[in-house]
């Protein structure tokens, strides 16, 4: 009983965390306290803690991950002034018969490319079409959040397929041929529970070459970043800098830069993305992070709980796909490698945990992006997720045996 005490300890630290969210408490206030819970469970100091907290906020990575979240805003906020989304609108009009998959099509657009809180890149761009649409707060943050992230099955430029690949010693083909029904299962699920439930418009001047012209002049800041930090390999940070300046460039005497940097930096988002750097930076310090999976293990638990617990676990506190493959995968190599069926188990509810994550960047700034409530957007995402698990659960059992 003694072995279970770390993992009782975490469901602890949830529990104040889920609390204070119903209590409509701030999310980075929430986040602070659940790091701080951690620490004093996990034997921290005050004193160490608050050393820890102040060596997170100017670290390097945190730097780095306000300046990329600033300047990706301040170009949002660019595009807006400029009329880049109007036109992103028009064209999506242009593309799609149905308007409603244009607003799955531009955040899955975006989920191509791996960055850091990429959601704030899509955030803004479907706005157009979301007004149009009427649609609420919470349900902008689930097609924003959703479609964004459907490719991490299998898109083999996420590092979680990357490092998975190489722990298993596959080629990565491998992996993205096995997973790649799931990020169709993913895209459906998102269409029968989120798409399907907005009203239905069909666009007038349907013409997908014009549109897809329209689409390209309108977001070549975001191109930018595509060909610099993607293809060529440039530090995000550098590249969502290049990608602002170029596109300010053309409007530098039409904008309003008082409301630009009013909307680009609140200090809201600032609090929110150090809150977010401090919890991860005490779950490394205080040895948290590894308790679950030695828990798992002493317990002898079955194979298959091991397989699931682990990565969920993993996935859900550091809400990073590279993470749970990089700390979970390496404690249950023995039962993933050459097993295809626990493989895809173990992705699956890692990356459930991710999507649930409320130290997840995507979906809280998501969320404070469109003002939606927190709680009401988990109401809805819980049994999508869930879902998702549960058909790739099947396909894994049902075709495993056949890769």
């Amino acid at each position: 009983m003694i072995y279970a005490i770390p993992f009782i300890k975490l469901v602890g630290v949830f529990a104040l965390m889920i609390l204070l969210l119903r209590l409509k408490v701030d999310i980075g206030v929430v986040i602070l306290s659940g790091a701080a819970a951690m620490g004093l469970l996990w034997g921290m100091t005050p004193l160490h803690l608050l050393n820890v907290s102040l060596r997170a906020s100017v670290e390097f990575a945190s730097i780095r991950l306000l300046l990329i979240v600033i300047f990706l805003r301040l170009l949002s906020g660019v595009m807006a002034q400029s009329g880049a989304l109007q036109r992103i609108e028009n064209a999506s009009r242009m593309i799609f018969r149905d308007i409603r998959w244009a607003l799955a099509a531009i955040p899955a657009l975006i989920g191509l490319m791996p960055m850091p809180a990429g959601a704030l890149v899509s955030a803004p761009m479907i706005e157009p079409v979301a007004d149009r649409l009427k649609l609420t707060p919470t349900d902008r943050t689930l097609v924003n959040y959703w479609f964004r992230h459907i490719w991490e099955y299998a898109w083999p430029m996420y590092q979680a397929i990357i490092i998975a690949a190489a722990m298993i010693s596959v080629p990565v083909k491998a992996i993205v041929l096995r997973q790649a029904i799931l990020s169709v299962v993913m895209a459906a699920i998102g269409y029968f529970f989120i798409l399907r439930k907005f009203p239905s418009e069909r666009t007038p001047d349907f013409a997908p070459g014009k549109g897809f012209r329209e689409l390209l002049i309108a977001t070549y800041p975001i191109i930018v970043i595509l060909l610099l930090s993607i293809i060529g390999s440039l530090d995000l940070m550098y590249g969502s800098m290049v990608a602002f300046v170029a596109a300010i460039i053309p409007y530098l005497k039409r904008l309003n830069y008082r409301e630009l940097l009013k909307k680009g930096i609140p200090p809201k988002i600032v609090v929110l993305i150090l809150s977010v750097m401090i919890f991860k930076k005490v779950l490394k310090v205080s040895g948290a992070v590894e308790t679950l999976p030695e828990t798992v293990t002493m317990l002898n638990l079955p194979a298959i709980v091991a397989v699931i617990v682990t990565p969920f676990v993993v996935g859900i506190l550091t809400g990073i796909s590279f993470a749970f493959v990089g700390i979970a995968f390496p404690l249950i190599l023995t039962l993933i490698t050459g097993n295809w069926v626990n493989f895809i188990v173990a992705y699956l509810a890692g990356f459930a945990g991710v999507l649930l994550s409320p130290v997840h960047l995507c979906l809280v700034l998501s969320t404070d992006y469109y003002g939606a409530s927190l709680k009401q957007v988990y109401n809805r995402l819980v049994f999508p997720v869930f879902l998702t698990f549960g058909i790739g659960l099947i396909y894994a059992i049902a075709f495993g045996r056949f890769f």
